[in-house]
């Protein structure tokens, strides 16, 4: 099978509401992040979701397989309390 050569394209963005992990809550931000190869922290806040109780590494079917993900870093208590 031949290797596939990365090619870079490029990429026009024409809106976007701006509330992403890494404290990026605007364009400028996330720019700035991307240009720097940033990653935002991904430890699992326990306010937010009980990752003991789905994570143990094993990759047994019913856990999850990272060890944790992408969160925001601010308060979400007010978008659990608009959706439930």
């Amino acid at each position: 099978m031949a290797k596939t050569q990365f090619q870079q394209e490029p990429m026009a963005i024409v809106g976007f509401a701006c509330r992403l992990p890494g404290g990026n809550n605007s364009e400028h931000k996330l720019w700035s992040f991307l240009e720097k190869g940033g990653i935002a922290p991904n430890a699992v806040p326990p306010s937010q979701f009980n990752f003991s109780g789905h994570w143990e590494g094993s990759h047994k079917p019913g856990t999850m397989r990272p060890a944790g993900g992408m969160f925001l870093s601010d308060d979400i208590s007010w978008y659990t309390r608009s959706v439930g």
